[in-house]
């Protein structure tokens, strides 16, 4: 089994973002996310080993603690509680990019998905670990890149 390996690139707007792999080889595509956003992610315990929702596409990380075994990075990212859900403006579930996540009032969650974490000194290792790739430079490479991932 080869590392998974996360590509840190910078994007159309010159942000530096996170080109995370789903499912267990990234077979399932790949998730975008600021960088400054997967790092908030990962000191709050949520795990890298993000996978896709069968049926509605969403992205999801395992954690042990949630009664269906897995949390919505979105959820986690924005801190949504009891009655709020997300709406991807862009139609894109895998764009974790903040301006393209909208809080609805109005939904039907039950849990705050924060609650569900473990901190990573408590969780047990699984798995081989999680790599960094850093290929920052001009825009070309976030286009190259982005375009030959399976969305």
């Amino acid at each position: 089994m080869t590392n998974r390996a996360i590509t840190h690139i910078v994007d159309e707007d010159s942000n530096p973002v996170a080109l995370v792999p789903l499912g267990r080889k990234g077979e399932k595509g790949t998730a975008i996310i600021l960088d400054e956003d997967l790092a908030l992610l990962e000191s709050l315990g949520l795990s890298m080993r993000w996978n896709r929702h069968t049926r509605t596409g969403i992205v999801v990380a395992p954690t042990s603690a949630s009664s269906g075994g897995s949390v919505q990075v979105a959820r986690v990212l924005l801190d949504l509680g009891p009655g709020q859900n997300i709406r991807y403006r862009n139609g894109d579930p895998t764009d974790l990019r903040r301006d393209n996540l909208e809080i609805k009032p109005e939904g039907n969650a039950i849990r705050r998905d924060r609650d569900y974490l473990t901190p990573k000194e408590k969780r047990k290792a699984w798995g081989p670990p999680v790599e960094h790739v850093f290929a920052f430079g001009s825009k070309p490479i976030f286009s190259s890149l982005l375009a030959a991932l399976p969305r």
